[in-house]
């Protein structure tokens, strides 16, 4: 009698669960991005990013002292080169460790060389910090999960704004949402500690205010509120500059709908909400720095060699969408499927003009999300043809890889009958699943063994 109640409870929940994922299909993809970024956040050995220790000292520098940091005269703490010493951490990425436990004597490495960085994500995590347990890793990994959590909400904003544009596609919803979670160097960026996971959130943000800003909806309100979310993205990080070339295409194409005066206000409201946010940083690395990004003030320790061409950097950027180790080892040689992805995105959107099936919401956010994912790749060229990053890595294009998959998935849909596209998701999903296991399950415990 026992073992039949106990049946019965356990057929009911499964029939709940069921018609839960039915009811609300973005469930999948939520589960999964807080299942993956458990497990990468947890197998991803301490202080694994290339510098997840500069971002957790500047976090700590603000919580400890409430004033930013200064690039050039400010060191790693003793509490965070106490870890690094404690957890091997040149012994588990196989490089020579430094000479003595001074940061001082570190190099560039012994630097706090992310503090010419915006500030919101550091000010933002600087709370938990302070309420998190004393102890250095606790505090480390503690972040590692609300980053998770930072990232979850990227993917639940990606499934409501592609559902709010393209209301009739809940499988085209779902297919991005899951995607987005299972790309392999964005699973591994949205688990450890830095600033780009805080700009994905508002890139997706600032989509979704633009999309309710599509003619008539694009009132003064909106417009400020446009600005605003702008603006905080440039407090998190400069390569949310992106966005300001997305927001000139919707209000560029408001242009004739409506008397050129509230145009040009409507225009100049957003301009002025967001240098409002975020003008006060610039004023100030121009006082600190003399230049207001305070880049120069990095170029002047840290001067890489630039990329040899742009070919070779669309090369990098391909590969860099889909994983690297530390110092650009690749996680395998799949650049050319990057590549495709790239090319069959674009593709899509050529096609879905030529099918002229658009509404104006849908025809201007597909303009937007393409001079997004443009201007995104533009300015990793950028850095990278200057020799201020030391390499590319994928992690850069965070703000556009939502746009990045909604146009991929667009074309794919878009070529293929709908009685196929569930079965293309499918086909998509698996191997992503597959190659996060293989990172997970093989290359993590190959190439950086616990002690």
């Amino acid at each position: 009698m026992v073992e039949l109640v106990a049946a019965r409870c356990r057929r009911g929940a499964l029939a709940r669960s069921l018609g839960l994922v039915h009811r609300h299909p973005v469930a999948i993809p939520l589960v999964l991005s807080l299942i993956f970024g458990a497990i990468y956040a947890a197998m991803l050995p301490p202080w694994d990013l290339i510098d997840e220790e500069q971002h957790v000292h500047y976090i700590q520098y603000f919580a400890e002292r409430r004033e930013l940091p200064t690039m050039g005269d400010t060191y790693l703490s003793p509490e965070i080169v106490a870890s690094l010493v404690e957890t091997n951490r040149w012994q588990r990425l196989r490089l020579a460790p430094p000479p003595n436990d001074d940061p001082r004597d570190w190099g560039l490495e012994g630097l706090s060389y992310e503090a010419y960085q915006p500030p919101l994500f550091y000010v933002t995590m600087s709370v938990p910090y302070a309420l998190l347990p004393d102890q250095m890793l606790v505090k480390l990994y503690g972040l590692r999960v609300l980053v998770v959590l930072l990232g979850t909400l990227s993917v639940l904003g990606s499934y409501v704004l592609v559902r709010g544009v393209w209301p009739d596609h809940q499988i085209l919803a779902v297919a991005v949402a899951t995607t987005l979670t299972l790309i392999p160097e964005r699973a591994m960026a949205v688990s450890r500690v830095n600033n780009d996971v805080l700009v994905e959130l508002l890139s997706v943000l600032a989509l979704l205010l633009l999309a309710q800003c599509v003619g008539p909806g694009f009132d003064l309100k909106r417009g400020m509120a446009v600005g605003a979310v702008v603006g905080l993205a440039l407090l998190a990080k400069l390569s949310a500059a992106p966005l300001i070339a997305a927001t000139a295409v919707v209000w560029v194409a408001g242009y004739g709908t409506e008397r050129f005066r509230s145009w040009l206000i409507r225009g100049a409201a957003i301009a002025a909400t967001a240098a409002l946010v975020s003008g006060w940083f610039f004023y100030r690395n121009i006082a600190a720095y003399g230049e207001p990004t305070g880049i120069a003030s990095f170029v002047k320790v840290a001067r890489f060699a630039p990329e040899a061409s742009f070919p070779a950097m669309l090369g990098e950027i391909a590969r860099g969408f889909w994983g690297l180790w530390w110092w650009n080892r690749p996680l395998y040689a799949f650049g050319v499927v990057a590549a495709l992805a790239f090319v069959v995105a674009l593709f899509g959107v050529g096609l879905c003009y030529a099918r002229g099936r658009l509404s104006r919401q849908q025809g201007m956010m597909l303009a937007a999300m393409a001079a997004l994912v443009l201007f995104a790749a533009a300015g990793v060229w950028q850095g990278a043809s200057s020799g201020w990053v030391p390499f590319v890595q994928g992690r850069f294009m965070l703000p556009a890889y939502a746009p990045i998959v909604i146009l991929f998935w667009l074309g794919m849909f878009r070529l293929a009958p709908v009685w196929m596209h569930t079965r293309m998701l499918g086909a998509a999903i698996a191997p992503l699943a597959l190659l996060n296991a293989y990172v997970l399950f093989y290359l993590l415990p190959s190439h950086y063994p616990l002690p």
